[in-house]
């Protein structure tokens, strides 16, 4: 039992050094070997827990997955439906990422990961595909699909174009258009989705997002 629990111990401590040198050093720039330095244990031992992206992932997995636990203990309840679920979610992640230098470039890292697209575009088609029901779109799943895809799609063309004119964080207003791209172009009316961005944005005002770090 004590050798298990060194074992716990020792691969969070490989987890928490890897994300304050991602943070402060850059994900390319950090080695397996410097990570090992740090956390003042053999390489061999860091190469048994952890591959270098399953790292990254890891740290954004774990922060997607603490900013949903907070959403919905904060203001569950008063949300009431995907939509504005997905529209909060969107603004409280990517405010953080986009607001920070160091988050943003080993953001981008990730969004490049194949493991890293595919759980990205599942948390979008899980939040989105229960609209279907909830707005009683008269579409088939596979067409709302590809409608989902352009969405994901066009959010990531839209916001590498904004960027380039904007240094400091991501438009407020930009979020809650790219998140409700699917939905406008599955016709629903503009006034209901309109009504939905501000509800979100209301409830937004309520979450405590002081304690969500994507890596510090």
């Amino acid at each position: 039992m004590a050798t298990y629990k060194r074992g716990i111990e020792t691969k969070n401590s490989i987890y928490k050094v890897a994300k304050e040198l991602f943070y402060y050093n850059g994900y390319k720039e950090t080695s397996l070997s410097t990570i090992a330095e740090n956390a003042s244990v053999p390489l061999s031992l860091v190469t048994y827990h952890y591959k270098k992206d399953e790292l990254l992932i890891q740290a954004h997995e774990d922060y997607f997955n603490s900013v949903m636990d907070t959403i919905e203990l904060q203001a569950g309840q008063q949300i009431e439906n995907a939509l504005q679920r997905l529209l909060i979610y969107m603004q409280i992640v990517y405010s953080h990422i986009y607001s920070d230098f160091n988050n943003l470039r080993a953001f981008q890292i990730y969004q490049q990961n194949r493991e890293g697209i595919k759980n990205m575009k599942q948390r979008i088609d899980f939040k989105l595909l229960d609209c279907i029901d909830e707005f009683d779109l008269d579409i088939l799943v596979e067409e709302f699909k590809c409608y989902i895809d352009v969405q994901y799609g066009g959010h990531k063309e839209l916001i590498a174009k904004y960027l380039k004119t904007h240094t400091s964080g991501i438009s407020k207003e930009l979020l809650y258009f790219t998140g409700t791209i699917a939905l406008r172009l599955a016709r629903v009316d503009f006034d209901v989705i309109n009504d939905n961005i501000k509800k979100a944005d209301k409830l937004l005002e309520y979450i405590n997002t002081e304690t969500l770090h994507l890596f510090l």
